[in-house]
């Protein structure tokens, strides 16, 4: 395919031009003349920071690199899910190697043992006791994404009136985590129940394990991921969360990649180093959690985890793996683990822990402890990944920002083929513009090509916004090419935006049940003109239980909760956001 048979790589050779080093230049030629594949290849080599003095032409050959190169619009012929599969099952081999290395409990090296030892210790300290079955099930939560037997969208209404899928070793804890929820036995069974109660069995759905799946990572891999039984996920959020917050208590923020952001721009100056590993969510073997965890917190993980993953033709495999990405708590768990090991290198190296970050399996630390926790990851399953650490030198990056000698150099990426979607060449065109306002490179022409595109679908008048908005529902441009400002020194632009549209919900007992779960300081919030506020709807329901609701409960409360797709009419009616509404202009207002 040649650079103008399509609109990305129309646009990436004029970037290339525009650009003008020998790197993009490079680019320009292969767009021109090469395979899709040829392409590709070449953008997946990457560059070598120790060969530039400058950071303004190090930021131009990196962006020749990287815009294009998670695109899924190259066509490489290469078959990405068996090879997905086989590096899977590659890792699975490592990870029964791993577990039976760490089943001898001891590494052969002092120094790794002593950081294991002292990891143990520490990760004991943060998570503490574990917490009862009511105190982790308050953070009980629904994921969007897809599950074992719900496709991705699905909204937490669906799920409480569902027959929940689930493993048998978790089979007992969801129960009794509904049967404390009167409302939700009455929305999943149709029966009110006198008091707390415990369902059987034909009302879950017992599955053997997770259900092995793919999903684009960029032009040549597919990252693969375990699609969880919809109770397991739903119990593992909750652990998770229970995580999370005894990591905040030590200034590990997993609500937050800013620290490590920062960390990453000061890497330079302040001798850091940044550390990414190869597939680390399917690294974290069964025996390592056991090995870190205290007892009672690794048998809590153990139950609510799946040993077994199903392929697509229904053949099961047993894991070595704990848990992959797809699990409610594989990143708060393999957070707390990095951690735990990062901290306990520096601390047995005697080294000062004020600069060790983690979020995920991005790892910030001392240089002088680099060395030593590669070392120790190794011994723990663990392999760095050679093209996204960086152990010295000028260049650092950590939780997508990337830096040269301090100045930020953080490309942007065209992931998504435009097809013909005014939405996707708005994005396409804002990506773009802002790196241009940012680095000061004109980009204009480029730019250009990307509106006629716009105007080709038959709209002569392109909607723009200003460049300080933050938004994309408009072509960002100079405001002064906008035209008149009002009185507030605001600017009344035709934007370009989805529309609202809704679906009836379910039953709204099952909305009310959501309500009452998800607590006073829940992200469900009440606005202020309504009568009921959470301790007035619970007190409602602990006093009458033969009338559950008062008579004006159904027009007078109303909760939005856009992360589970609820939302309300002007009644109070459980809504879901119809996930398929389509775009149309209207009218918006900018002010600076």
């Amino acid at each position: 395919m040649r650079s103008d048979d399509c609109l990305e790589k129309a646009v990436m050779a004029s970037l290339c031009e525009s650009l003008d080093t020998a790197r993009s230049l490079s680019v320009y030629l292969l767009l021109k003349y090469a395979s899709d594949l040829e392409v590709v290849t070449y953008l997946k080599k990457g560059l070598d920071p120790g060969e530039y003095c400058s950071a303004e032409v190090f930021e131009a050959d990196y962006l020749a690199l990287k815009f294009l190169s998670k695109w899924e619009g190259w066509m490489t012929g290469a078959n990405l899910e068996n090879e997905a599969i086989a590096r899977w099952l590659m890792c699975e081999d490592l990870n029964g190697q791993t577990n039976s290395r760490l089943k001898v409990g001891v590494s052969g090296n002092p120094s790794v043992d002593a950081v294991m030892l002292t990891a143990q210790r520490k990760i004991a300290s943060i998570l503490g006791r574990v917490p009862s079955l009511r105190q982790w099930s308050d953070n009980c939560s629904w994921s969007g994404g897809s599950t074992f037997d719900l496709k991705f969208g699905s909204t937490a209404l669906q799920k409480l009136t569902s027959k929940l899928t689930v493993t048998n070793e978790a089979l007992l804890c969801m129960s009794h985590v509904i049967g404390g929820d009167l409302l939700w036995v009455e929305a999943l069974t149709g029966v009110k129940p006198d008091g707390p109660c415990c369902l059987t069995l034909d009302h879950f759905n017992v599955v053997v394990g997770e259900k092995f799946s793919t999903v684009p990572k960029d032009a040549t891999t597919r990252r693969t991921i375990a699609k969880q039984p919809t109770a397991n996920i739903y119990l593992q959020k909750g652990v998770g969360l229970s995580i999370r917050r005894a990591l905040r208590q030590v200034g590990v923020l997993l609500n937050d990649q800013t620290w490590n952001q920062c960390l990453a721009a000061v890497a330079y100056d302040y001798g850091l180093a940044t550390l990414d590993l190869e597939d680390a969510s399917n690294s974290l073997t069964r025996e390592l959690v056991f090995d870190l965890l205290p007892i009672d917190w690794a048998v809590l993980l153990e139950t609510l985890r799946c040993k077994v993953i199903v392929f697509e033709k229904g053949k099961t495999l047993s894991l070595n793996m704990h848990a992959a990405m797809g699990n409610g708590y594989t990143f708060e768990l393999e957070s707390l683990i990095f951690y735990g090991l990062a901290y306990a290198t520096c601390e047995v190296l005697g080294l000062s822990n004020v600069f060790t970050s983690v979020y995920g399996d991005d790892i910030i630390v001392p240089q002088a402890a680099a060395e030593e926790l590669t070392k120790v990851l190794a011994y723990a399953g663990f392999r760095l990944n050679p093209r996204k650490s960086y152990l010295s030198g000028p260049f650092y990056e950590s939780c997508g920002e990337h830096y040269f000698c301090g100045s930020a150099v953080t490309p942007v990426f065209q992931k998504v083929t435009t097809s013909g979607k005014r939405e996707e060449l708005i994005r396409f065109h804002n990506r773009l513009y802002r790196w241009s306002k940012r680095t000061g490179r004109d980009l204009s022409r480029c730019l250009s090509i990307i509106i006629r595109a716009y105007k080709a679908l038959g709209d002569k008048d392109v909607p723009r916004i200003p460049d300080f908005g933050s938004d994309d529902s408009g072509f960002l441009c100079n405001p002064n090419d906008i035209g008149v400002r009002d009185r507030n020194r605001g600017y009344r632009c035709r934007v370009y935006r989805p529309c609202k549209a809704y679906i009836q919900g379910n039953p709204e007992i099952a909305f009310y049940a959501l309500v009452l779960r998800s607590g006073p300081k829940s992200t469900l919030t009440r606005p202020t003109h309504l009568e009921y506020s959470y301790e007035e709807l619970h007190r409602e329901v602990s006093v009458a239980p033969d009338e559950m609701f008062p008579p004006n409960l159904n027009t007078r409360l109303a909760y939005v909760d856009p992360q589970n797709g609820l939302s309300a009419d002007r009644e109070g009616y459980g809504m879901l956001m119809d996930p398929n509404a389509s775009y149309d202009y209207t009218w918006a207002w900018y002010n600076q």
